[in-house]
């Protein structure tokens, strides 16, 4: 949206979405805590991090178990 500078769909700026990919986990969920403080400030209803956490998970241990992933979305 280039009226605010932020992302339609995910309410990430243009920086954050360059940085995004080299990001550390601790730096995305510092810009997904901006992203909420954003959407709580417009009035939206903020959603948790689980599916962040889910990500972050999935990318260090590959062989997780499905009981075990649908579980982190409940």
């Amino acid at each position: 949206n280039e009226t605010r500078g932020l992302c339609e769909g995910c309410w990430r700026t243009r920086e954050e979405l360059v940085a995004w990919g080299k990001s550390s986990d601790a730096d995305k969920r510092l810009i997904w805590q901006r992203v909420e403080q954003r959407q709580e400030a417009a009035g939206f209803r903020v959603e948790p991090l689980h599916w962040l956490d889910f990500l972050i998970k999935m990318r260090t241990d590959k062989q997780q178990p499905m009981q075990e992933m649908t579980a982190m979305f409940k």
